[in-house]
Parts: C-alpha cells; structure tokens; sequence
C-alpha cells in the first residue's frame, strides 16, 4: 500500500477549556477498484480523474478534518498541518501563563493512496516467480499459471478463498474503526491535540497495514479452528477437497492455554 499527501487570524484569547463542538476528528474515505472486472465499477466509490486512474492498483482518497480541535503545536506533517494561528490559551491556575494553539490549515486533508497485492510461487526462478501487481478486485485466474500441477493449484484456490473472504482492506478498517483507527487520538484530550511529528500521515498508514495484516493472520486461523461465536459457524466454508484438509491439518498456530515455566 503507498500513500501520498496533498495539503492543500485573528488571534483570540481563551480559557484552558476548549469549544466543545466537534472535539475529535472526523475522516472519510473513498475507494475506486482499478480491474477488469465489470463488478469493480460499480463497487466504486468514485470515478478517477485520468490523472489518477491505474488498471493495476485500488486507489482510495481518505479525507481528514479537525473540526474544531486545536494543535499544541505547529504540525508540518502534511495531512495533519497545522501552521495557522489560533486561540491563545490561558493556563487555569495562572493567567500570565499562555499558550499559542494552531488550526489545521485547510478544512480537510487528504491522503491518497495506491493498494496493490501479487502472489508468488517461491519455487520458480526469482525472475519468474511472482504475478504483476494488481488490485484487490482483479481476476486471479492467470495466477493459477505460476502453480504447475493441478495439487498445487487447488491449494492455492483454498489459500485464496481463505484471504479473500477473511481479509480486512483499508476501506473496512477506516469504516469500521472511525477515528479509533488514528494514532494521534491518543495525545488528544478535551479538545487539544498534543505535539505530531513531521512523518505522521506515515505511521498512521503503518498502523493501518499492520491491522490488515492481523486479519490475514486471523483468517488462516479461523479458517481451521472455526469462528469463536458459534452461531458463525452454520455460514463456515469447509474444506471440501483432500488437499484443503492437508493444509488445514498441517497448520500450527501458538496456543495461550498452556505456560511452560523452566
């Protein structure tokens, strides 16, 4: 997954206590499926400009505003920036002391990004051993091409449907997650937000790629111990051929339930 920025007073004296309207952010995102599948334009959020259309990547837009937080600090990260003067802040117990705040510098900020998956084969020679990089939504039909025998192929069908029904992409973390997904919220109090780094529109994306990786890893589990609610289990895709069962007998995952103390 890449991503990449574009960040496109009078001032006021107040109290530490800050406008309490809108005190946290507030994020939206929207998503067009580069593939040749007829579904991934109608499952589209948007239609690209031809500047920022590719038929070998998803491209998501993900829009951020402040509301009426105000920043501790000047904050030269591009999607968070936040150069321009705002209320000047009293300490509550003694009024000599005061603090310059600053306002995010446009009423959003918006981080685009290019996702992007490819499967290897990594017995093939390097040169030849993985698929061009796509999007999420396109076809995996070629890929069976990279397995040779028809054993191989059917464990890669298994694998496959394992990510696709389990894996959780951008879209499903920023929708589902709110702004619970930020980082930054955890130097967010009453309305202040505390000093970010220049790199912060970074670690967020990090963050982001690290939960859709937990759901992969998350995926393969459940897919052999069953989902931890029960009543999933009537909708549970069973392996149904010799060589899935293979795989799922032969997988190994940590178990919390024992301690071994030497």
């Amino acid at each position: 997954m890449r991503c990449q920025t574009t960040a496109s007073g009078k001032q006021t004296s107040v109290g530490m206590k800050t406008p309490k309207a809108k005190q946290a952010f507030a994020f939206s995102i929207l998503t067009a499926y580069g593939s040749d599948d007829p579904d991934a334009k109608q499952f589209s959020a948007f239609s690209p400009i031809p500047e920022l259309q590719r038929s070998d990547a998803d491209v998501s837009l993900v829009f951020l505003s402040s509301n009426t937080i105000i920043f501790a600090e000047e904050v030269d990260d591009p999607w968070y920036s936040s150069r321009r003067p705002g209320y000047v802040i009293r300490a509550s117990n003694d009024d000599s002391v005061t603090k310059q705040t600053n306002f995010q510098d446009t009423p959003a900020g918006v981080l685009g990004c290019t996702i992007q998956e490819q499967y290897c084969n990594p017995n093939l020679a390097k040169e030849n051993s993985c698929e061009p990089l796509r999007g999420l939504f396109s076809r995996t039909d070629s890929t069976l091409t990279y397995w040779q025998d028809e054993r191989q192929k059917e464990r890669f069908r298994w694998l496959s449907s394992i990510m696709n029904a389990g894996r959780v992409d951008l879209d499903t973390v920023l929708n589902v997650l709110g702004t619970s997904a930020l980082t930054s919220r955890y130097s967010l109090f009453g309305g202040l937000q505390g000093p970010r780094p220049s790199d912060q529109w970074q670690r967020e994306v990090e963050n982001w790629f690290n939960i859709t990786l937990t759901s992969i890893q998350s995926a393969f589990v459940e897919a052999t111990t069953g989902p931890n609610n029960p009543s999933l289990d009537q909708w549970r895709v069973k392996p149904n051929t010799t060589d899935a069962m293979e795989l799922c007998w032969n997988q190994v995952r940590l178990s919390h339930a024992f301690l071994r103390v030497s």
